[in-house]
């Protein structure tokens, strides 16, 4: 059986192809832009063709050759037909920003992005249903963030940002627990839990069984978050409440070690390590405008990035989704 998709669709295109395969087996393909005389490069992610122009510099881009490195950085060998010269071309990494980053959940479609700031999706597939509940994590420690949901007390996890069938399912949690992931014990593998009236019941592995943590912390009306607040290399605990983040560096009861406002009552939290130093901070989803305001500080203060990315009736997710 033969599938066929098309990569680049703009005016006269497909000149001088060449390609390689990476790692995943996804396609890497070099070609020459023959209305524009540019060397281009279409690159799949699993969900969508990514295309970049990597020489515009003149009557570029003929008799392209490719091959990726032991990274799955493309090298590109091509003809400056105006120069008669072989030209070369290399990437020395994906582009993509450090630190964690953002994407949105709307009606069963992931929307992810690479960046924190407005722009086109990096990864746009569908996983799931519409009224499930988006969840993220390195599940399986590649150090890459990747999908799931939770409905009804199940969890369906997925180790790709793609998609694809299911690479954990089974039950934890009743159907009105708020789900909750991390890595509560530092072993680089983010595993599963849920927040219930306050009380918080985790577990360091991807599958049912019986809680390694159960402890009350917050009311049950607060919004549960998580984050590596310290940097050590565990995922803690935290509650916001109508705009107030309260904090603790350990996953058990007792006070918090952070507590300030940042945000309004109706924003949605988020967290991450916005600026790969480590340590996550916060954040919130202004929904009525789709804003994204994060903090590279657990504190109160002004944001170090507000950027607009969604719509409204959106569920935001974050995440580091190539790993850098």
């Amino acid at each position: 059986v033969w599938n066929i998709e098309t990569a680049d669709s703009t005016d006269d295109v497909s000149w001088y192809t060449s390609i390689a395969l990476d790692s995943s087996d996804y396609p890497h393909i070099s070609y020459l832009d023959f209305a524009n005389y540019d060397l281009k490069y279409a690159k799949w992610t699993g969900s969508i063709w990514n295309i970049e122009t990597v020489d515009s510099s003149g009557y570029v881009g003929y008799c392209t050759s490719i091959a990726l490195d032991s990274g799955d950085n493309p090298h590109i060998s091509y003809l400056d037909f105006a120069n008669y010269d072989l030209k070369y071309a290399y990437q020395t990494a994906a582009a993509g920003e450090e630190g964690d980053n953002i994407g949105v959940y709307r009606n069963g479609q992931w929307t992810l992005r690479n960046s924190k700031s407005l722009g086109p999706a990096d990864y746009r597939f569908n996983f799931c249903n519409p009224t499930d509940i988006p969840v993220t994590g390195d599940w399986n420690g590649d150090g890459e963030d990747t999908i799931g949901v939770y409905i009804n007390g199940q969890w369906i996890l997925r180790d790709s940002n793609s998609p694809g069938a299911a690479d954990y399912r089974f039950n934890y949690g009743n159907p009105t627990d708020k789900p909750v992931t991390g890595d509560w014990n530092g072993d680089g593998e983010c595993t599963i839990g849920v927040y219930r009236n306050g009380q918080w019941i985790l577990r360091n592995s991807n599958s049912a069984g019986a809680a390694d943590y159960r402890f009350n912390f917050g009311n049950p009306t607060d919004k549960p978050v998580t984050g590596d607040w310290d940097g050590d290399g565990e995922s803690t605990i935290g509650v916001y409440r109508n705009g107030q983040w309260i904090l603790r560096d350990s996953n058990s009861a007792g006070s918090a070690d952070y507590r300030f406002y940042y945000g309004n009552p109706t924003d949605i939290p988020v967290t991450g390590d916005w600026d790969d130093d480590g340590e996550s901070t916060i954040g919130v989803y202004r929904k009525i405008y789709g804003q994204w305001i994060l903090r590279d500080s657990n504190s109160a203060g002004s944001a170090d990035y507000r950027f607009n990315y969604g719509i409204p009736t959106d569920k935001p997710v974050t995440g580091d989704w190539d790993g850098m």
